[in-house]
């Protein structure tokens, strides 16, 4: 089984929780702007002040895909996009439902608003290099074959904490591209660790 890696971390991010339940959205703050051209990757780790600082959780939104499939892009891959657009609901449903767990300072949101309360005391980012993969109809680096294809590679992708101030990760742990959509293992995964280095959890 040939494992895949993103050849880029995706650079954005944000804050962390509300005790009780988390918030939805904001406005889009597309003023703010950043340049960073260093950033650092720690693996293993979440970072210290974690629970003091804001995290933010970015839901799915729709994607943009024409009614007919353009000439150049691959048939399977239009396929997908339209499969993103199919289950990113239940997804987002599903994160709702997770989030509440979270036991710290946190808020749900689009990735377009990250920057925005990035400047509002939300410096953290829950993210996955897998999740801007159904939206650019641009990009045919779909393994088209992961999920249930002839072939037997899988595509493996980081999960991560982003710091918004300086774009360090903190990479925790690993998933199969097939569950991008099941938002409940995913924070799961977060939970389980966030017990095992903070001994919080609900």
């Amino acid at each position: 089984m040939k494992k895949f890696l993103p050849a880029t971390l995706l650079l954005f991010a944000s804050g962390l929780p509300t005790p009780a339940r988390a918030q939805t959205a904001a406005p889009l703050d597309t003023t703010i702007t950043r340049t960073v051209a260093n950033y650092r990757i720690f693996r293993g780790e979440l970072p210290a002040d974690l629970p003091t600082a804001g995290l933010l959780f970015i839901r799915y939104t729709a994607a943009d895909v024409p009614p007919k499939r353009p000439e150049n892009v691959p048939a399977q891959v239009f396929r997908y996009r339209k499969t993103h657009n199919d289950k990113f609901e239940a997804a987002n449903e599903q994160l709702l439902a997770a989030a509440q767990k979270y036991p710290y300072k946190h808020r749900i949101t689009t990735q377009d608003s990250a920057q925005y309360y990035r400047t509002r005391g939300y410096r953290y980012e829950l993210f996955f290099d897998g999740f801007n993969r159904f939206y650019d109809l641009s990009r045919h680096d779909i393994d088209v074959n992961a999920s249930g294809g002839k072939s037997s590679d899988v595509r493996l992708s980081d999960l991560y904490v982003l710091n918004l101030d300086n774009n360090s990760v903190y990479v925790f742990e690993e998933f199969n591209e097939n569950y991008l959509y099941y938002y409940k293992g995913i924070v799961g995964m977060l939970l389980k660790k966030v017990n095992k280095q903070f001994g919080a959890g609900k």
